[in-house]
Parts: C-alpha cells; sequence; structure tokens
C-alpha cells in the first residue's frame, strides 16, 4: 500500500518518540527539504491512527503542494523521504540507549580519520570497561573482537612489538565468542530435535567440550549454564537440577 511502511513505522512510534521526531524532521542534519516538513505536520495530527486512504492522501498533498494537481509519484517521493529520516531516528534511538556502542562506532570513525592516538586510547578505554563488567558472556567476546581487531589491522598498530598481545586477545576472544554461540545454537538446535523428532549434527561439540576439560571457561557461570542446558534433556548426564536451577535463577537476566 502506498504510504503503508511510513505510516507502520509512525503508528509504532512511542508518543514520547513521535514527538521527538518533529525535531528530527525541522533539523537540518537529517532534513534539508522543506516540504519533507511540511508533510509531517500534516500527518502529525493523525497519530496513531493515520489516514491512507485515496482521499487522505489528496489531502495531504494539497498541503504539501498546494495549488498544484494532483500527481501520486510527487507525493510517493516526499513520503520516501520522511520513511528515510524515520529510520535515522529510529538508530539514534537506540544508539541513545547503547552507551556503549556509541562510543565504539566513535572509536571506529577515530581509527578512519588518521587520529590514531585518540583511536588508540579510546580502544584501550573501551577494553577496560569490558573487563570491568561481572559477566563474561558472547556480547563481551564479541565487543572485544572487534575492538582488538579494528587496532590490530590498523596500519599504523605495530604488529611487531614483542609485549603487544592484541593478536593473542582476539584470538582468545574469537574463540571464546564461538564456543558461546555454539553452545546457545546447540540448546536451540537440541530443544528443536526433541520436540519434532528430528536430526542435526551439531558440530565441534565434542572439540568444545574438550577444551572445557583443559579449563576453558571452566569458571563461566553463563557458559556453564548453557553447557548444562544441553545436559537437561540427557538422563545419563546425571544432572543436579537443584543445582541447575540456582544457577539458572542467578544468571537468567545475562543470558544473551
Amino acid at each position: 500500500m502506498k504510504g503503508g511502511k511510513l505510516y507502520y513505522l509512525l503508528k509504532n512510534l512511542s508518543k514520547d518518540e513521535f514527538k521527538g521526531l518533529r525535531k528530527a524532521v525541522q533539523s537540518p542534519i537529517y532534513n534539508t527539504n522543506p516540504k519533507v516538513m511540511t508533510l509531517f505536520e500534516a500527518i502529525r495530527k493523525q497519530y496513531p491512527d493515520f489516514d491512507n486512504s485515496s482521499a487522505g492522501r489528496a489531502k495531504i498533498y494539497a498541503r504539501v503542494f498546494p495549488s498544484e494537481r494532483f500527481k501520486d509519484q510527487k507525493l510517493r517521493r516526499v513520503f520516501t523521504e520522511l520513511t528515510r529520516i524515520v529510520e535515522h531516528y529510529l538508530v539514534f534511538l537506540e544508539l541513545e540507549k547503547e552507551t556503549f556502542n556509541r562510543e565504539k562506532i566513535l572509536t571506529y570513525a577515530l581509527g578512519k580519520r588518521n587520529m590514531f592516538d585518540l583511536f588508540e586510547r579510546k580502544t584501550e578505554l573501551l577494553s577496560e570497561e569490558l573487563e570491568a563488567r561481572p559477566i563474561q558472556n558472547a556480547d563481551y567476546f564479541l565487543n572485544k573482537i572487534q575492538l582488538k581487531e579494528a587496532l590490530y589491522f590498523h596500519p599504523q598498530h605495530n604488529k611487531f612489538n614483542l609485549s603487544d598481545t592484541v593478536l593473542e586477545d582476539l584470538t582468545d576472544s574469537l574463540d571464546g565468542y564461538f564456543a558461546f554461540e555454539k553452545m546457545r545454537f546447540s540448546v536451540a538446535v537440541q530443544n528443536q530435535m526433541k520436540i519434532l523428532k528430528k536430526t542435526y549434527p551439531i558440530r565441534f561439540s565434542e572439540a568444545i567440550r574438550k577444551e572445557i576439560e583443559a579449563g576453558f571457561l571452566s569458571e563461566n557461570p553463563i557458559f556453564q549454564l548453557y553447557l548444562n542446558s544441553i545436559l537437561v534433556t540427557d538422563e545419563k548426564a546425571g544432572l543436579d537440577f537443584g543445582q541447575y536451577e540456582e544457577l539458572l535463577f542467578d544468571n537468567i537476566n545475562d543470558l544473551t
């Protein structure tokens, strides 16, 4: 339906979010087309029940393009521009909530603009923030991978410094992230196989188990929770359900 995407996005904004959108539409950073602002003002009072009928679109067109004969394609272009602004605004709202990711993007921006000293320092500060987290889960390892990868492969990073551990940290983080995600997906796959009576090969599980026996992530409660979740359906595993329940409820808010 013409205009459907724009109205779908708008009606799913909260009242406060919709109110804040007006500032984005007015900002020259997002919009330099006065017709887009006129369009927004024309539909603003309809929130959250927008009129996308032919008659409704004709009324909007008359507001946006007064004294002009109706041309649907012309109106659609302005709708598309406003839709783009709404999408940018949604990204902005999410970044406002995700402080760490916002700072990480800033770090990447510094690295791309020949400001290696600031980029390196910012990477170090974010790495320290990660290490201070009480929980090391998949998100922790993924962030470490992204930070260390950007640093190691930066043209100005000294890759032949004997005291530098960036590559080792990057490799260890990759192992941790793979193991975490493999275990998380394995739990989902095993549950599906149990319910749907189907089989699917869960590769690398044995290799991960051997690493666990050697001490890899053996003290990480979230990882142990995933591991025990796999054992829940195995009657021969001898899982202590009391301990499992305690581990689950102690860490349920930190699962990813």
